[in-house]
């Protein structure tokens, strides 16, 4: 399958807006079948990454966040209840989607973080002070 059959357009724009390797990451974890999952955000503009830094909802301003960059090295996701028809916003589906993208970036080999486990301790979510459990990075 190719993205187009996997993810909705506006998913599929803003998985475009990311570097390549995170698209590879990306689209092997939405071919696991095991998750519906949608891209929120690829790249984010300098208006838009400080409004979410005053908001509250980013630790750094432009040009600091890894959505900054051209292509992006960081995107959000949000696990798709088809059966609700939206998407879910609540930690135990953050959870269970972020084991799939982890190991599916193991196995290919490529290095990126999740923002429920900042420092990789497998102690997620507990020990930070912050969380962004829809955010994956590559590690770069």
């Amino acid at each position: 399958m190719q993205f187009s059959e996997i993810f909705s357009p506006e998913s599929l724009n803003k998985l475009m807006q990311c570097e390549p390797a995170l698209q590879k990451v990306l689209n092997r974890a939405a071919h696991t079948g095991l998750v519906n999952f949608g891209v929120i955000t690829g790249h984010r503009s300098e208006e838009e990454q400080n409004r979410l830094y005053r908001n509250g909802k980013s630790k750094v301003q432009w040009p600091k966040s890894k959505h900054n960059s051209k292509p992006s090295k960081a995107a959000d996701l949000a696990v798709w209840l088809p059966q609700k028809g939206e998407y879910s916003w609540e930690e135990p589906h953050y959870a269970f989607l972020a084991g799939i993208v982890m190991a599916c970036a193991a196995e290919l080999q490529i290095p990126i973080r999740w923002g429920g486990n900042w420092d990789q301790d497998l102690e997620v979510i507990t020990d930070q002070d912050f969380d962004d459990l829809g955010h994956f990075e590559l590690k770069t």
